[in-house]
């Protein structure tokens, strides 16, 4: 079966991406993978530091995937959605993933690129 893989960061480019992969995964008869990376933020200085423990990471980046999931099979309830949550930085991490599932299509949104969206869009 054909997968769709679509990450995001949930912001709203993001999100209009992943309902652009689920119309496709739709038309195409395909399941839809969406992928969420993150990672621990590393902090440097010289005064007490608090940070984010791993384990609120990973659970607040696995809720928002199955947030998200709930909200895409309301819209499309015939299509079958996979969520993946995964540490690391993104680059990394999709080409990874990407290189061991072999999706069919990646849906990528994309922001903060400069002028280059104004010419092709996010």
């Amino acid at each position: 079966m054909k997968t769709i893989l679509a990450t995001t960061d949930f912001s709203t480019v993001a999100n209009n991406a992943i309902n652009y992969a689920l119309e496709l995964a739709n038309d195409l008869k395909a399941e839809l993978t969406i992928f969420h990376c993150f990672h621990v933020p590393v902090v440097a200085g010289e005064g007490p530091i608090v940070t984010i423990p791993f384990e609120d990471l990973e659970r607040d980046s696995i809720e928002s995937l199955n947030d998200l999931k709930k909200k895409l099979n309301h819209k499309f309830p015939t299509v079958k959605i996979n969520a993946i949550s995964k540490v690391g930085f993104a680059a990394e991490e999709i080409v990874d993933y990407a290189k061991s599932s072999k999706p069919y299509l990646i849906v990528l949104g994309i922001t903060g690129s400069g002028k280059f969206d104004q010419l092709l869009g996010s």
